[in-house]
């Protein structure tokens, strides 16, 4: 005789994902929701192929080489507070 039928609502089947994102395990996941593993990835791919967006962030870097001399790679860069940019000087005025 099997047991009874776990029925999943909409809701714990879009939050699949963020628990996922937020470090739970799809094991884990079974387990918070109480059932099997196997319901938790047919879920989990189903939501997959959906191709849900997921927005990513950029952070800008340095577009100019730490070192223009082959000799400096051993060092640490050093700057100029005046080669700074404002929003750099911002932030170093801020921790000091």
């Amino acid at each position: 005789m099997r047991g009874k039928r776990f029925i999943m609502s909409e809701e714990q089947k879009q939050n699949i994902d963020l628990l996922v994102l937020n470090g739970y395990t799809i094991r884990g996941i079974a387990e918070l929701y109480g059932c099997s593993y196997g319901i938790i990835c047919k879920h989990f791919n189903i939501m997959k192929s959906k191709k849900i967006y997921i927005p990513t962030i950029k952070i800008s870097g340095k577009d100019q080489p730490y070192y223009t001399n082959e000799d400096d790679y051993g060092k640490k860069p050093t700057y100029r507070y005046s080669e700074l940019s404002e929003s750099e000087k911002e932030i170093f005025n801020k921790l000091l």
